[in-house]
């Protein structure tokens, strides 16, 4: 009935996670993370009847490399890059969306790492999940305050 699918709907799974995946410019073991993380998010939300999967992940990776190519792929998952969704030309954002960005007080120092975008939120493209908004935070001075 359609009382019975509004409340489905309402009271319906939705399962969260959030991933740290290994550091390095290149490091061929996080193509086996990912792959582990999405069986083991597909085995919980198989078993919850999820209506869709959402990960926080700092992957340390680009988003051209094999690791997230194969996270963001149709015939793995179709995991959707929120911010790349919401922000498709991203020399219109701060940073040039760049999570690792050494102007940003928070990431700079004696790591010198390449600027790049390396956190991401992800989540299944399914009907029922529709992102309207991705944006950076904690990336400014005023984040630094009071902290010692």
């Amino acid at each position: 009935s359609t009382n019975k699918k509004l409340l489905d709907e309402k009271t319906a799974s939705i399962i969260i996670s959030t991933a740290h995946l290994s550091t390095g410019v290149v490091n061929p073991g996080r193509l086996g993370q990912v792959q582990e993380l999405a069986e083991i998010l597909e085995t919980v939300e198989e078993s919850h009847k999820a209506k869709t999967i959402i990960i926080g992940c700092d992957t340390n990776s680009e988003i051209h490399q094999p690791e997230m190519k194969w996270l963001s792929g149709e015939e793995h998952g179709r995991f959707v890059d929120s911010f790349q969704l919401c922000n498709p030309d991203l020399s219109k954002v701060k940073y040039n969306g760049h999570t690792w960005d050494n102007n940003n007080p928070l990431t700079h120092g004696n790591l010198k790492e390449p600027d790049q975008r390396i956190d991401y939120i992800f989540f299944r493209d399914t009907p029922f999940v529709k992102c309207q908004s991705s944006t950076i935070v904690l990336d400014g001075p005023a984040c630094l305050a009071g902290a010692a």
